[in-house]
């Protein structure tokens, strides 16, 4: 079962990643890892290498990122670094905080932050070095690959690993049925969530900006318990994600992975204050500026990482896209170079010959594979010039012929715009008035 659950959410997390990296900064399996190592103790890393492992083979499989051997290796060595994260954050957890998450102190949030940051370097690292080793991910790629791999792993067990635990410790408790002031809340919360990533600025009158959903954090903290912190951020993140996922909302910018590294910025400060607003502040003496401190610490640190990410995303992008218009370019100009070999042969065919008839017109184009070897020309055809005194023979004649290309059916007037000069042939034909005659 807990096998299940990490390759299920490791697949949705995947479906967001960085090329064929497989860092992604929606990362729920690092909480759940986290929940799953506090509850059942060592004996469960197996099912989270397991799941971890299941992953990453089927991502990569997907992605054909490289030989089967080496994504092979590569997704037992990023899995094993997945389970060392699990039980790092597990380990500083249970010495520094508690193995329940109440997070009942301003102190306990704050070293259950600094516990998680440094647990989710350790998969960071190890995964960011897996595939750079692997030729998988350049050399160019390692700190933008580095950082969105430890926001999603840190923001995944920020968020999920207290609801995870909540939900094993008593799910009954969790999802009893609320009161009237909490549905409430929760309706507001839906509501208000689906107007900022969904709502039409003609329709609502002006954009909503994000930060209406912060009052209804601090109400959920302040007024109720844990639990309803817990559900409050359940419903913005299960709107938020998809939505900006998807091209909504006021962090989409048009590149994924700027969007969702704004989103997850956003989502970190939320959940940093929600934590803090739900604790009970009489352990620290009054006006104390620990609490201020700390979280003016773990702010800086992810607006300082999301920015490091997303300039480097930005860069990625126009590198991508510099390198996308000089191969199309390349392509234009080979192929214009193709085209005028074409018309080259054409004219040498001409040249070699006293008069070029249809059907040996139509064999030499046939022998020029035009759909394989020039792509992009629909055909090729030639203007025969006649003397105006044989015009009605030769349109008799072109009508006979077994594929007629006559632009106009009998009995429409076309007039016939090319005429040669017998005694001019090889030069330019010039119009004459006396010399244009009508073709039915």
């Amino acid at each position: 079962m807990a096998t299940a659950a990490y390759y299920a959410l490791a697949r949705v997390g995947l479906l967001v990643a960085v090329g064929q990296s497989n860092a992604s900064a929606i990362w729920a399996p690092s909480g759940l890892a986290l929940a799953l190592v506090l509850r059942c103790g060592l004996r469960i890393w197996p099912a989270i290498f397991a799941g971890a492992t299941l992953a990453n083979l089927a991502v990569f499989a997907q992605n054909q990122a490289g030989a089967p051997l080496l994504v092979s290796a590569v997704s037992l060595g990023m899995a094993a670094g997945n389970t060392l994260e699990a039980l790092v954050a597990a380990w500083l957890v249970t010495r520094f905080v508690d193995t329940q998450l109440r997070l009942s102190t301003p102190r306990s949030v704050y070293l259950f932050t600094f516990a998680i940051g440094a647990a989710a370097l350790v998969a960071a690292v190890n995964g960011t070095t897996e595939l750079w080793l692997s030729g998988i991910i350049q050399k160019e790629l390692i700190g933008s690959v580095t950082a969105t791999w430890w926001i999603g792993d840190f923001l995944g067990m920020l968020l999920v690993a207290p609801m995870a635990l909540a939900l094993m410790q008593g799910w009954r408790r969790l999802l009893r049925r609320p009161a009237a002031p909490v549905l409430l809340l929760l309706t507001l919360t839906a509501l208000c969530t689906a107007g900022v990533f969904f709502g039409k600025p003609e329709v609502l009158g002006a954009a909503l900006p994000p930060y209406i959903l912060l009052p209804l954090l601090a109400w959920a903290a302040l007024r109720h318990s844990r639990d309803v912190v817990l559900l409050t951020l359940a419903i913005m993140v299960a709107i938020a994600v998809p939505a900006t996922a998807n091209g909504f909302g006021p962090f989409d910018s048009g590149l994924l992975q700027h969007s969702l590294l704004d989103l997850c910025l956003f989502i970190g400060i939320s959940t940093l204050i929600a934590w803090v607003l739900a604790t009970d502040g009489s352990a620290l003496p009054r006006f104390s500026p620990i609490p201020l401190l700390a979280l003016a610490v773990c702010m800086t640190l992810t607006v300082i990482t999301a920015e490091w990410v997303r300039s480097n995303i930005s860069r990625d992008a126009q590198e991508r896209f510099d390198r996308s218009a000089i191969a199309v370019g390349n392509t234009l100009s080979q192929r214009m170079d193709a085209y005028e070999s074409l018309l080259r042969a054409c004219s040498a065919l001409f040249e070699s010959s006293n008069r070029v008839e249809r059907r040996e017109w139509r064999n030499f184009v046939a022998g020029m594979h035009l759909p394989s070897e020039y792509p992009g020309a629909l055909g090729l055809g030639f203007v025969s010039f006649f003397p105006s005194q044989d015009l009605e023979r030769s349109v008799a004649a072109i009508r006979a012929d077994e594929r007629p290309r006559l632009p106009h059916p009998a009995g429409r007037q076309t007039r016939v715009l090319c005429t040669r000069d017998t005694a001019g042939a090889g030069k330019r034909p010039q119009p004459a008035g006396d010399r244009f005659r009508h073709a039915g």
